[in-house]
């Protein structure tokens, strides 16, 4: 009986080695697919974090291109800035070479020496004014911005002939806005009490075809009469 007890012992000792054996082997299985979990998480979030990084740096080579792209071809540059080289000169033809070349090729901010030297010129001889006032009226037409910020050059002064009081009709009409309007409508109040009739004439067709409303003619008329 004891030698049948002892076997019985041997027996659930060693069945109770083979269960702790078998549960260690789980747990060790376990955590390693614990730590496979792990390791594919966090090699899930480097793609994610890899992916936003190259998202932003290709968000920013598109801005670079963008800006690239607004920026002048360097032939283009190089042709503003020798052709700006030329305003200085004291023949009013070659201003207006100028003047008329970055009408066609040039931004905005590249044309204010230019244009501030052709304004220097308009004082010259009638034919000369004349030629000048005809080519900035034609350019108004479609690049007003060009002149805006010079409405007081082209005031009519009470002494030049009819021909140009005429073109600097034309031209204030066209290079009004709203920071020069109030200017420009003072101007166009006194014009209208001129004691030339046919320039009052000119000028009150320019308002009514331009920006000018009916009722603040009729004012003007009033005003005036």
């Amino acid at each position: 009986n004891e030698e049948e007890t002892k076997s019985g012992e041997g027996k659930e000792t060693s069945s109770n080695d083979k269960d702790g054996e078998e549960t260690k082997k789980a747990e060790v299985k376990k955590d390693e697919e614990d730590d496979d979990d792990d390791g594919a998480k966090d090699f899930i979030a480097s793609l994610n974090k890899k992916k936003a990084t190259n998202d932003k740096t290709t968000e920013g080579d598109d801005t670079d291109q963008e800006k690239e792209a607004k920026e002048l071809d360097p032939d283009h540059r190089m042709l503003i800035n020798c052709a700006n080289n030329l305003v200085y000169s004291m023949n009013s033809a070659v201003v207006l070479g100028v003047v008329r070349l970055l009408y066609y090729c040039a931004p905005l901010e590249d044309c204010h020496v230019a244009v501030r030297a052709l304004m220097e010129h308009l004082d010259d001889h009638r034919e000369v004014s004349f030629c000048l006032l005809a080519n900035v009226a034609t350019m108004c037409a479609h690049r007003a911005d060009l002149f805006s910020n010079y409405s007081k050059e082209f005031y009519i002064r009470a002494t030049e002939p009819v021909y140009v009081k005429e073109l600097k009709l034309d031209i204030l009409s066209k290079i009004a806005n709203e920071n020069n309007i109030n200017g420009i409508l003072r101007e166009f109040q006194a014009y209208v009490r001129d004691t030339d009739v046919k320039f009052r004439c000119a000028t009150i067709d320019v308002m009514l075809s331009s920006f000018v409303s009916c009722c603040f003619v009729i004012y003007l008329f009033i005003f005036w009469l």
